[in-house]
């Protein structure tokens, strides 16, 4: 289910594109009549022997050009008017369209998570981790994927992948590991983060959605960096990369370095992603028995993209909301809104299911 805020922007247009070419029309038809009726005018002095002189006088003249000049001149500002507000409508039906189809492709990501984390354990952590606390996920992440350093993270879940076609190959070339192999799909981190680097050409709002992953495998078929199979340790999400050693009880942290962007960089995925708090005093909030996807120090500085993840561990649905910036010719509108389109997803895998009988 897809909520989107658009209004009546493309009817407004079409609107503005008739009335336009009305008022164009009418305007044409006056001066017409007007210079239609001199002419007239004139000719009939030319042909009435009566009439002391033909042709046009100084005077009739210059009433002609001031009426026409003044009935162009008021045809040109109201067609310029209305092309801008038109223009300015297609712009912030563009922006709408473009965080449609990225909720789009956030909501089948979602689709496929088998655990999604809230914003305490994407933080900093909640209570200890043998006492069935989150260690805090920003501390096993790359470094370049945090607030200081201009990302801030806002969703992040666990997801089953399919093996790229490279690795399939590298597969029956036996330079994988037979498991990995033999199941064709592994465990893949998603992280998505707000962004304000990447100013570019390509790349103008000030702020835009990135996707980040961290996979089992590089493409080239080493180990990733920093990856801890959850499937080694019973498929435990909640306290990764915390597990218990091999033989031991004692809980420790189970990676070997932190991973790194450098090669694996975040992925754009929409711009114009609006970079500010709507209502600071009140916070972001969540419906009842849903909590925030984003930490609290993350909350502190946007709320333009809003996750809320409830339901059980096992089986959990998020909502998950994005409001966009119109460019700033655009929001000097008085009449301009801020695009914001929200969605509800049901993730679709689920953690120890037993079929009925």
């Amino acid at each position: 289910m897809v909520v989107l805020h658009l209004g009546s922007m493309s009817a407004a247009a079409l609107r503005r594109g008739g009335m336009c070419r009305a008022v164009a029309r009418t305007l044409a038809r006056t001066l017409a009549r007007t210079v239609a009726h001199t002419v007239v005018r004139g000719h009939v002095k030319a042909s009435d022997p009566s009439q002391p002189q033909a042709g046009f006088t100084l005077t009739e003249l210059l009433v002609v050009l001031l009426l026409a000049g003044g009935i162009v001149s008021g045809a040109l500002h109201i067609a310029v008017s209305l092309l801008q507000a038109n223009q300015q409508d297609m712009t912030q039906a563009r922006v709408s369209g473009d965080l449609l189809r990225s909720l789009n492709y956030v909501a089948d990501d979602l689709r496929q998570a088998v655990y999604v984390y809230d914003g305490s354990c994407l933080g900093q952590g909640q209570g200890a981790v043998p006492q069935g606390g989150c260690p805090g996920l920003a501390n096993h992440l790359p470094t370049g994927l945090m607030p200081e350093r201009e990302r801030y993270p806002v969703l992040a879940f666990w997801r089953l992948s399919p093996l790229s076609q490279s690795l399939q190959q590298q597969c029956r070339q036996g330079r994988l590991p037979a498991s990995a192999c033999q199941s064709q799909h592994s465990y893949t981190l998603v992280v998505y983060a707000v962004s304000t680097l990447d100013n570019s050409d390509i790349w103008q709002g000030e702020a835009r959605l990135q996707r980040y992953t961290l996979n089992k495998f590089r493409q080239s078929g080493e180990a990733t960096l920093g990856y801890v199979d959850p499937s080694r340790f019973n498929h435990q999400f909640h306290t990764w990369p915390w597990y218990h050693r091999s033989g031991s009880a004692a809980i420790a942290n189970q990676q070997q370095g932190r991973p790194s962007l450098r090669g694996n960089a975040p992925v754009p995925l929409v711009d114009f992603i609006d970079f500010s708090v709507q209502q600071p005093d009140q916070g972001a909030s969540c419906p009842e028995g849903y909590r925030p996807t984003a930490a609290a120090k993350v909350l502190a500085r946007l709320d333009s993209v809003l996750g809320c993840v409830g339901g059980t561990a096992n089986q959990q649905h998020v909502l998950v909301m994005l409001r966009g910036q119109l460019p700033a010719a655009s929001r000097s509108r008085p009449s301009a809104q801020q695009p914001r389109i929200q969605t509800q997803v049901f993730t679709r895998s689920q953690l120890h299911y037993l079929p009925p009988d």
